[in-house]
């Protein structure tokens, strides 16, 4: 048998029964902010991933009217500009998320072999890379960039092979 709604039972909260649903705004007009998800862009584990190439412009059109991207300086994108990782996205609402390019962990929007080189100095513990840097290097999964992620980081340099996200 059920026990009453009491303070006493914390499987039954002491309020009316109604049906489960889940919290959601006062304003259920405002658009889903679940993510963006392209074949360019892709929003998940609290970062944009974005392929090389995005340019500020083209991701702030994904993230809706009002979003803004902010460099790491502080200073604004022009919109013809490639994104780079550790730029900002803010959302209309507020949100604010990191963009990550795979493979681009200084940042400049490209895949270099100075990229390969941060990342090799962080697999063998020269570097202590911050959250975006960290996500930048991880191009073969993982947790931890590895020698196998500078590897694939210089063949995506020079051509051999293509980026994902």
């Amino acid at each position: 048998p059920d026990k009453p709604d009491t303070p006493d039972n914390p499987d039954k909260p002491d309020t009316p029964d109604t049906p489960d649903k889940p919290d959601t705004p006062d304003t259920p007009d405002k658009p889903d902010p679940s993510g963006i998800d392209t074949d360019k862009v892709k929003e998940t584990d609290g970062f944009v991933y974005a392929l090389p190439g995005v340019t500020a412009g083209e991701l702030t059109k994904l993230a809706g009217d009002g979003a803004k991207i902010t460099k790491a300086d502080g200073g604004e994108p022009e919109a013809d500009e490639p994104v780079g990782s550790g730029m900002t996205l803010t959302k209309a609402d507020g949100t604010q998320k990191t963009v990550i390019v795979k493979g681009d962990i200084n940042g400049d929007g490209k895949i270099t072999a100075a990229d390969a080189r941060k990342a090799l100095r962080q697999a063998v513990g020269l570097d202590q890379p911050n959250a975006w840097e960290k996500a930048a290097a991880l191009v073969t999964g993982g947790e931890k960039a590895s020698a196998k992620d500078a590897r694939r980081i210089l063949r995506i340099a020079v051509g051999l092979e293509q980026p994902a996200l």
